[in-house]
């Protein structure tokens, strides 16, 4: 069986190493090493080095494979709010709010009670059924709205907890701000 004449790239000793050998283990150090062939030329490298450059890599991909994902959770919220939105006559997008809902059930109790006490009663009823229902429907948007958000929220969160459990990552000081709604629901 033919040998090769390699050393230990981590102590130096020589390593007489079978040809068809491509792992082994310094019997000097206990270093693990790879036998690497180019050409007609062989030598030994310390795997421990390959490992740490492997799970840096690793890890560099996992981090843009997850900042990927922050970059579609982002998206997916803009357009998902951008539906749930009211549109002024100007196109402006306004969120939904249960106190606008409250405000026309409000309405809609004050305009019936004055139309069936000027004797309208079918208008009493039909203007406080619809104004009430417009109410109860911006209650629903709104907390539909809210619901959304939240879920946006959750997962935007775990993806940025994913991101700072990654070797390497700096702790943020304060909360994170990155692409935030001006306001909550």
């Amino acid at each position: 069986m033919k040998t090769l004449p390699l050393n230990c790239n981590n102590c130096g000793a020589p390593l007489p190493v079978p040809e068809s050998t491509r792992y082994l283990t310094c019997q000097f150090c206990d270093t693990r090493l790879e036998v690497v062939r180019e050409g007609n030329a062989a030598f030994t490298k310390v795997l421990g080095e390959l490992q740490e450059r492997t799970d840096q890599i690793s890890s560099e991909v996992r981090r843009l494979q997850l900042e990927n994902e922050l970059l579609k959770v982002e998206q997916n919220w803009d357009r998902e709010s951008n539906d749930l939105k009211y549109r002024g006559q100007d196109g402006r997008g306004f969120e939904p709010s249960a106190a606008g809902g409250v405000f026309f059930i409000v309405l809609a109790v004050a305009a019936a009670i004055i139309l069936l006490l000027l004797g309208e009663i079918f208008l009493g009823v039909f203007v406080g059924l619809f104004v009430g229902s417009l109410g109860i429907l911006q209650i629903v948007a709104a907390s539909n709205y809210e619901d959304s958000w939240r879920l946006y929220m959750r997962r935007k969160q775990q993806v940025l907890r994913e991101i700072s459990e990654l070797p390497g990552t700096r702790k943020a000081k304060g909360p994170d701000r990155h692409n935030m709604p001006a306001s909550s629901p």
